[in-house]
């Protein structure tokens, strides 16, 4: 008998490119540094982001220099300038993975799809404009929850709605700590992609930018290194196109 019936994804850097939003933060976090009358240059604000990555597995690091830097008054207005930019814009700062569509067509033949994202309210909105939405039977955004990963909650909530054992869903996401450690530890099968943002198609369009790039050719987002052996996922990809075979090789029957 089968047991897979459900296959969840998350959107960031999963369907949706979205390291351009991350260069939005880190742009604007430098700009006001720099308004606030410290002439920082942005190659040393990257050198604290590959630090704060590397040793603490900070998967913000903009958030820790925003308040470091700003304090907590600074660092929300910076950040509500940067929500205003993404409402206004969001494809610029967040792109389709190519793709995208014909995965989910072909997975739909055989699978229930659902949406496991800590995302703005937004993202409901931008699927449906990418012509994605209609794929999904499920879709839990975090900011239309008021939970988020890698709360178990959120997870529990999910497969509630799916009407969903553990067992007969993978998760698909980019993220370790909010993707892969909380599905498995519910039960949940796991595919991580581990995306190297530059080969689908982050191109850097300034000097900071570039910046930035080179220094994610460093330390990656997501920080250095794979998940030890207590969280391994059980299939790991580096793009849409492999997630059809990871699928299947993730044993779908009973012993």
């Amino acid at each position: 008998m089968s047991l897979i019936h459900w296959i969840f994804f998350d959107i960031g850097n999963v369907l949706f490119v979205d390291e351009p939003i991350i260069v939005m933060h880190w742009l604007g976090l430098h700009d006001a540094i720099r308004d606030s009358g410290h002439q920082i240059s942005f190659e040393p604000l990257m050198e604290r982001r590959e630090t704060l990555v590397r040793k603490n597995q900070d998967h913000v690091p903009y958030v820790t220099l925003g308040h470091e830097s700003l304090g907590e008054e600074g660092w929300a207005e910076v950040q509500e300038r940067n929500r205003r930019k993404f409402q206004q814009d969001h494809f610029a700062y967040n792109f389709m993975m190519e793709g995208a569509e014909a995965v989910l067509r072909n997975l739909s033949t055989s699978y229930k799809l659902g949406v496991a994202a800590n995302k703005p309210k937004i993202c409901r909105k931008a699927l449906a404009t990418a012509g994605l939405l209609d794929y999904f039977s499920v879709v839990e955004i975090s900011a239309e929850r008021n939970l988020s990963k890698p709360d178990p909650r959120f997870f529990k909530s999910l497969l509630a709605e799916a009407d969903c054992m553990p067992a007969e869903a993978i998760m698909i996401g980019d993220r370790i700590d909010n993707d892969i450690a909380p599905a498995k530890g519910l039960g949940m099968h796991s595919i991580w992609f581990d995306l190297d943002p530059v080969a689908h198609g982050s191109v850097a369009i300034s000097d900071r930018e570039k910046v930035f790039i080179d220094s994610l050719s460093s330390v990656p987002s997501r920080g250095t290194g794979h998940p030890g052996e207590e969280i391994a996922p059980d299939a790991t990809v580096t793009s849409l196109a492999q997630i059809l075979d990871a699928i299947e090789r993730i044993p779908h029957d009973r012993d």
